[in-house]
Formats: structure tokens, sequence, C-alpha cells
């Protein structure tokens, strides 16, 4: 048990007491080119980020920034609007629960979006105890 960031373990955040966490990453192949991320990009990996969703079957995703959230929900709706509810995410047969809210780097920029950001992981946490 604890927290995983790809094959990296840590001690667990006492709020996710029932549950591991595991962080990934949207794109799971670099572009040649070296070029920044794309849409482009995050289509050409989406297999390997489809494999490991149905491998790993999480409880919940906790999607970090308005990049992440829309190519998972297939969506081009600005974070704004994606964060403070529960989506889902079909992966096959099963049915995960996401919530979107901001990426670190952008709470380091913008911390007025700190207290929206503690709703968010607020709602992550009720909807894994539900």
């Amino acid at each position: 048990k604890g927290v995983s960031i790809g094959t990296h373990s840590s001690e667990k955040p006492k709020w996710s007491e029932e549950s591991d966490i595991y962080f990934t990453n949207l794109i799971k192949c670099r572009p040649s080119t070296g070029l920044p991320q794309s849409s482009s990009h995050i289509r050409q990996c989406s297999g390997y980020l489809q494999a490991q969703l149905r491998l790993v079957n999480p409880k919940l995703i906790l999607a970090l920034g308005e990049l992440a959230a829309q190519s998972l929900l297939g969506s081009n709706k600005p974070l704004e609007e994606l964060r403070g509810k529960v989506h889902s995410v079909q992966v096959e047969n099963i049915t995960i629960p996401l919530v979107a809210t901001w990426d670190p780097y952008n709470l380091t920029v913008h911390p007025k979006n700190k207290l929206l950001a503690w709703q968010d992981m607020l709602l992550a946490y009720r909807t894994l105890t539900s």
C-alpha cells in the first residue's frame, strides 16, 4: 500500500487510508520531434493510458490540469467548467469517476485557486468514501 508514481512508492497520505493512490502521466510516450505536448501526441499515446487504467482499475481519477481533464473527458470545456463535479470515464466495461482540478504549477502561479482546488479534493474524498 502507498502512493505510487509509476513504480516508485512513498508513505500514503492520511486522507487516503481506504485506497491507494496511483499517479501517472497523460502522455506515455515522448514525441520524437521533442515538441511540446499537443492533442495529437495525446491521441497517439492514448492506448498506453487506456491499458494502464484497465490494469490499475482505479476507484477514482483526479485529473490535474485542464489538458488532462479535457483529454480524459473528451471535452474542450475550460477547467473552470469541468471542476467542482464528478464526471465518469469509460474504459472498456469499467466506469471510473473523475474529479478535475488545477495542476500544482497553476496553484503556485494563481494562489487564489487553492481554495477551489481544496474543495475539489474534498469532493474526490467524498466520492471515494461514499
